[in-house]
């Protein structure tokens, strides 16, 4: 063994010295500092009124000829406001429905950064998501997400969290918003390679983030070469000024999410288009044009609410009802909800753009289409349990006045020839159109 590795010990230094000689090595942590994101401080701000940005949006979308309805892009946005307690938004169903799009248009409408990241059937760590250290060329070798969340750490100048930054880095973005796109996300394994991060994510929640020890907790830890043992390992902290949307195509080469990702996120259903329509972009400028804000982190952070403001509106124990008759429904077929989701489901309802009594329905039955349908997928509707179940979300979805999930759910548990619940999604631009 000895022998063994002093062979090894030669070979690497031979390498090392092949590669420093052709300016491929020496350079440890350097590639983490080349910046992904731009700042452009040319840009007006993003206004600061939540829904004329959102109607913005909309317009912006649309003329790209995207057809969402009003409802779809409110759930989008919705859903991102959250983050905090539900990290991750899922956007599924067949493919060409728009899934890609939309988070890349509503990006350029608010003035948020926007970094796409295919999805390959090969990943199967953390290490497809960030980067691994090449212990050959002894430098660490970041993906683009890396290099972007480097940009976007709020703690960057805190000393004692293995930071080595150049003395000219100033590409710091943390006063600004990104929205990351993890497209096809399903092509892996979730649980492999982000399971573990979005653990992470998740842990922000209950930590006092301006204390550094209690922050640590929910940092990522990145080993990208040390001068010595004692010197501290770099660590990543990703606040919610970092949006994660990831796309699911539904077919046989694609697979499930685990119920660990879907109670930890809001699973958005594009259903079959009730009718085919070709595209017409009537702006042709379109990605400049909504590049011409920004939206600064603090101005996102205005905009979200705590659930607490349910009760402000006296609504607080009817959202807590409602969600209480879910539950109730859940257990039926041995799926009941904790605290997470019941806090999640609340926190949406207090963030919904619109609040009136119609608002407060339309987002109850959002959070029934987003976390409470999924979980009947390939469940036999015909079994006792599972009827009685339906029949209580049903009872409530008529309460809410949600016509078209109502009859998206029929056609799910009526499917011809089927003993599974085919939950495909609600055709919500139908509505628009």
């Amino acid at each position: 063994l000895e022998d063994s590795m002093a062979t090894l010990r030669a070979t690497r230094e031979e390498t090392l010295e092949q590669l420093r000689q052709t300016g491929q090595a020496g350079e440890g942590d350097q590639e983490i500092w080349i910046p992904v994101l731009t700042r452009e401080d040319d840009l007006e701000e993003t206004v600061s009124d939540e829904l004329e940005a959102l109607e913005a949006a909309k317009n912006h979308i649309e003329s790209q000829g995207l057809f969402f309805s009003e409802r779809t892009i409110n759930a989008f946005h919705t859903s991102l406001k959250i983050a905090e307690m539900s990290p991750l938004v899922v956007l599924a169903g067949i493919s060409g429905t728009g899934k890609s799009e939309l988070p890349r248009r509503y990006a350029e409408a608010m003035g948020m950064h926007f970094l796409p990241m295919p999805v390959q059937p090969r990943w199967d760590s953390p290490q497809d998501l960030f980067g691994f250290y090449n212990y050959l060329e002894g430098r660490f070798r970041p993906t683009e997400l890396t290099r972007a969340l480097v940009q976007m750490d709020n703690y960057y100048d805190v000393e004692g969290r293995g930071w080595n930054m150049p003395d000219s880095w100033e590409h710091s973005l943390n006063d600004q918003v990104l929205l990351v796109l993890l497209d096809e996300m399903n092509l892996a394994r979730v649980e492999y390679y982000f399971s573990e991060f979005l653990s992470k994510l998740e842990t922000r929640r209950g930590i006092d983030i301006d204390d550094t020890i209690a922050r640590e907790k929910a940092e990522i830890s990145l080993e990208v070469g040390r001068q010595n043992r004692d010197a501290a390992i770099m660590r990543i902290f990703v606040r919610t000024n970092v949006l994660f949307v990831g796309t699911m195509n539904e077919d046989e080469s694609t697979r499930t999410l685990s119920d660990k990702v879907v109670d930890r996120a809001n699973v958005l259903r594009f259903g079959r288009p009730s009718r085919l329509r070709s595209r017409d972009v009537t702006d042709q400028d379109g990605e400049q044009e909504g590049k011409r804000s920004v939206l600064p982190f603090q101005t996102w952070l205005d905009w979200s609410q705590y659930s607490t403001s349910l009760a402000d509106r006296d609504v607080s124990d009817l959202v807590d009802g409602w969600i209480g008759r879910l539950n109730d429904a859940m257990a039926k077929i041995g799926r009941p909800f904790a605290h997470r989701a019941h806090q999640s489901m609340r926190s949406y309802l207090a963030n919904y753009p619109l609040q009136d009594d119609e608002g407060l329905k339309w987002a109850m039955a959002d959070q029934i289409e987003q976390r409470i349908l999924p979980k009947f997928r390939g469940l036999d509707p015909m079994d006792q349990s599972v009827r009685s179940s339906l029949e209580i979300v049903m009872k409530l979805i008529s309460e809410l006045e949600d016509d078209p999930l109502k009859a998206s759910i029929d056609a799910a548990r009526n499917a011809q020839h089927s003993h599974q619940f085919n939950w495909q999604g609600v055709d919500r631009a139908a509505e628009a159109h």
